[in-house]
């Protein structure tokens, strides 16, 4: 429906709770569902490998295997198998956002979590993100681009007067943690979604500065935003664990580089004291950015796996045909995007 001249109504349903780019990207190579599955694969392993080349990871060795750990867990399939691409990619792009503003390029990052809003709404949560930049104007100057960009991609559909979006409630269910607490069916409607939300972006913000010369604040602010919109989430589902598996593997890939780096200075070290030459420390050597072979390998790893997951299914007879012209998206990513069963998170945390 949003490609087509009644688009003002993509949200004239309280149940579609995706954003707008989802519904444009679902929607358009949503026609092929092998071209769309191909595609967020692709896409959610370039970002895995972009976010941990851009916290510092320089390794070959660690990149490859960053990439091919996050096809193996099945993060790059979770586009594809559950309709949701937000959980997976959304964190890594609140990665590359946390490295701009950390470099003070502040309207970049804002930019990038202004577009993560236009996927899932959540996405706009990565504005703690921003609070790497030194100085907190420009954190609020990166906020305020974030929430522009995040109002321009919705403004159309409110202002056609067929805005639905914030009229649900999603209830609580086990085995989620407010589950302990509220009854099972209990309405977890937006405005509670804006109190978590609240508490995610808190909490993230800490992290941020308080890790702020940490080289690893880039990956734990991201995850601090996702472990609290988790924990305080009504709903619990198994693709949720997602949004915390990409950051993870971007840490553990660092941690791995700097241990390799620590024991290559300490070796250095010794053989200078031994020869009695000075040598330099392989923290400050230049390193080759191998990526793009990595990109390359990966990515086609990624590929094959994919178009083989598809052939699997048409053997099986799971392909579930092209989309559907009432609701502009194939079944299989319907279910998650109109908020029923399985219930969707397309929401602010």
């Amino acid at each position: 429906m949003l490609l087509s001249s009644h688009w003002s109504l993509a949200f004239a349903s309280k149940y579609i709770q995706a954003g707008p780019l989802q519904l444009a990207l679902f929607g358009s190579l949503g026609r092929s569902e092998t071209a769309l599955d191909v595609t967020l694969a692709l896409a959610t392993t370039l970002l895995l490998l972009a976010a941990a080349d851009a916290v510092g990871v320089r390794s070959s060795a660690l990149a490859v295997a960053v990439g091919l750990l996050g096809v193996v867990i099945g993060l790059t399939r979770v586009g594809y198998v559950w309709g949701h691409p937000a959980d997976a990619m959304l964190p890594l792009v609140w990665i590359l956002a946390a490295v701009a503003a950390r470099r003070e390029r502040v309207v970049l990052a804002g930019v990038l979590v202004g577009l993560s809003a236009g996927l899932e709404t959540w996405g706009i949560l990565g504005v703690a993100a921003l609070a790497l930049a030194s100085r907190w104007r420009d954190v609020g100057r990166g906020m305020l681009v974030s929430s522009a960009v995040g109002a321009c991609l919705f403004a159309p559909f409110v202002l056609g007067g067929h805005f639905e979006m914030l009229q649900y409630a999603w209830p609580v269910r086990h085995p989620s943690f407010l589950s302990l607490f509220l009854a099972n069916g209990a309405h977890f409607g937006w405005p509670l979604r804006l109190l978590q939300s609240m508490a995610a972006v808190g909490c993230g913000i800490a992290a941020a500065r308080l890790l702020r010369q940490s080289p690893h604040a880039p990956w734990v602010a991201p995850l601090a935003v996702v472990a609290v919109r988790l924990v305080l989430d009504p709903l619990l589902l198994p693709y949720y664990r997602t949004a915390v598996d990409g950051p993870v593997l971007v840490g553990a890939a660092l941690l791995a580089s700097r241990l390799a780096a620590f024991r290559g200075m300490v070796s250095v070290g010794e053989e200078a004291s031994t020869s009695g030459r000075g040598a330099r420390s392989p923290f400050h050597t230049h390193q080759p950015r191998p990526f793009l072979a990595t990109y390359v390998l990966t990515g086609g790893v990624t590929y094959v796996l994919s178009v083989l997951n598809q052939l699997s299914g048409l053997k099986k007879g799971t392909d579930r045909g092209p989309i559907r012209p009432s609701g502009g998206l194939r079944p299989r990513a319907l279910s998650g995007i109109r908020g029923r069963q399985p219930p969707h998170r397309g929401q602010a945390k």
